[in-house]
């Protein structure tokens, strides 16, 4: 099996996220449930607001530029259609 180098940051943010969930859930317990629901609601809110963020620059970084010119070798002329053979397999004739 070969390795690749983005193996140990992986491994390291499952290790990271599992232990920051464990350390939520033991500090939530200790606060009560009505401080603990507004911890919930702010870090709910953060969250919401990161993931929209983040949504927003991959949306805007996958833009790109203007389409590019269709080839010039590839016309509507060279198709000639899809055909249905047998047993509704389809067979493509170009």
């Amino acid at each position: 099996m070969r390795r690749t180098g983005r193996v140990v940051p992986a491994t390291l943010l499952v290790t990271a996220g599992t232990a920051g969930a464990v350390w939520a859930v033991i500090f939530l317990l200790g606060e009560g449930l009505d401080r603990a629901e507004k911890w919930i609601s702010i870090v709910g809110v953060i969250l919401s607001l990161l993931v929209a963020v983040g949504g927003l620059v991959l949306a805007w970084r996958s833009r790109g530029g203007p389409s590019p010119a269709p080839d010039p070798a590839v016309t509507l002329h060279d198709a000639r259609g899809v055909q249905i053979g047998d047993g509704n397999t389809q067979h493509n004739r170009f």
